[in-house]
């Protein structure tokens, strides 16, 4: 009995672990301060809401998803706009299939897609307001901010 009890719990305790995207990620409205990690699934009621926003695909492992949180928090800071980050290694394969529907499974991370009155109209990568800076260099953050907000200026996101 005590064997089949201990099976049991740790079995309990093995699937409350194994959960990967943490429950404040579920459904979380926008921050205007920095970006907000949320499901596929709260995109895709964005899209489908007909909303204007910016999201990225990223790993948890992948350095340069990890530096361009930095920008990507200025974005949002200054910007005001909402942007939306969805970590790949830690979503579910059905999540992730949910916004496969509606944009291309990216190929590289981090990818930048960008959704007008919900009609995805371009994904693009990091070198597009980074440039030849292959190093991600740290002092530039701000230049890189600067870039991507212009370029969603000209994709009609920020006014």
């Amino acid at each position: 009995m005590k064997k089949i009890l201990a099976v049991i719990m740790i079995s309990l305790i093995f699937l409350s672990g194994c959960s990967s995207i943490p429950a404040s990620v579920k459904d979380k409205a926008a921050s205007t301060t920095k970006i907000t990690q949320v499901l596929p699934s709260y995109v895709v009621e964005l899209i489908e809401a007909d909303e204007s926003f910016i999201f990225y695909f990223g790993n948890s492992w992948c350095e340069s998803c990890q530096f361009m949180k930095a920008v990507n928090n200025e974005v949002v800071s200054r910007g005001k706009i909402p942007m939306y980050y969805i970590e790949m290694d830690k979503t579910s394969t059905k999540q992730l299939n949910m916004i496969y529907q509606y944009v291309i499974k990216p190929v590289a991370t981090p990818t930048y897609i960008i959704v007008l009155d919900g009609v995805v109209i371009e994904s693009f990568y990091p070198e597009v307001f980074v440039g030849d800076d292959e190093n991600l260099d740290v002092a530039h953050v701000s230049l890189y901010a600067d870039n991507l907000i212009a370029l969603l200026k000209t994709k009609g996101l920020i006014n």
